[in-house]
């Protein structure tokens, strides 16, 4: 026969082993519990900032693009127009009436003056004065016309395809200023890629595993429950100790016909 108070030291060593057991697995699953908490904040903290660099960035890139159409607008704004038609116009001029260094006639290539030519334009002192101030005035007057012939070709000009004109600059301008605002949207849609790759970055997620030895523990903790209640409860109709009790079959009057089960304790 086992002795009750051996076999209740027993049980009660099994189930504080049982419950030390427990205790440990609860508190190492509290602790990752914690980490993960700790992650999840870190995480969180994070993506704020990084929301927030990515606000700033935004707006700063944005910026960037309106300052570049502002500055589109201003290129082709009356005023700047205006200017640059005019210095075109003064080139032009220059060009047509043979000062630019592009327009001076080599003597290979100039055209060959007659000798009459000659002899008009050289203001011969042997020639009648009648004739010499008839040939200075209309000789002026051709070189006035001339004169203001080139000035409205220039003007005309001006505003046409020539190397400087309107028509050349205004377009070359909006197409270098929408370019400059392209740059810009590229800049602000790779950023906004970057940002969706960082945004899609999960916490680190802390694993937990129980003790290898967390079954062996369960086990104890019931075993010694169970020993617990054998020894302090255990004695049965013969009166022997470490017996189960017996109960009998008989039914007393005021319980009635059936009866459930009673459950059994659960094991933690």
């Amino acid at each position: 026969m086992c002795d009750p108070s051996m076999m209740a030291i027993a049980s009660l060593a099994s189930t504080v082993v049982g419950t030390a057991g427990s205790m440990a697995n609860a508190a190492s699953q509290r602790s990752a519990q914690k980490k993960q908490q700790a992650e999840v904040s870190a995480w969180q903290q994070q993506q704020k900032k990084d929301r927030q660099a990515e606000q700033v960035r935004q707006e700063q890139l944005r910026t960037e693009a309106d300052k570049a159409r502002v500055a589109g607008l201003q290129e082709v704004s009356g005023e700047a127009q205006s200017k640059r038609q005019a210095e075109e116009e003064a080139r032009l001029a220059e060009y047509l009436a043979g000062k630019g260094e592009a327009s001076v006639a080599t003597p290979e290539t100039g055209a060959p003056i007659a000798a009459a030519d000659q002899a008009m334009l050289s203001g011969q002192q042997g020639g009648d004065a009648l004739v010499q101030t008839d040939l200075a005035k209309k000789i002026s007057e051709a070189s006035s016309g001339a004169m203001q012939r080139i000035g409205a070709l220039a003007k005309v000009s001006s505003f046409g395809e020539s190397f400087g004109g309107l028509g050349t600059m205004n377009p070359l301008i909006q197409q270098q200023t929408g370019q400059d605002i392209d740059q810009f949207n590229e800049f602000r849609r790779g950023s906004l890629g970057a940002f969706g790759t960082e945004k899609a970055v999960e916490p680190v997620q802390v694993s937990w595993s129980p003790s290898p030895l967390a079954d062996i523990f369960s086990t104890a903790l019931s075993v010694g429950a169970q020993g617990m209640g054998q020894a302090y409860g255990g004695t049965g109709g013969s009166g022997l100790p470490g017996t189960t009790s017996i109960i009998p079959t008989a039914r007393p009057s005021f319980l009635p016909a059936t009866t459930t089960a009673i459950p059994q304790g659960r094991v933690f």
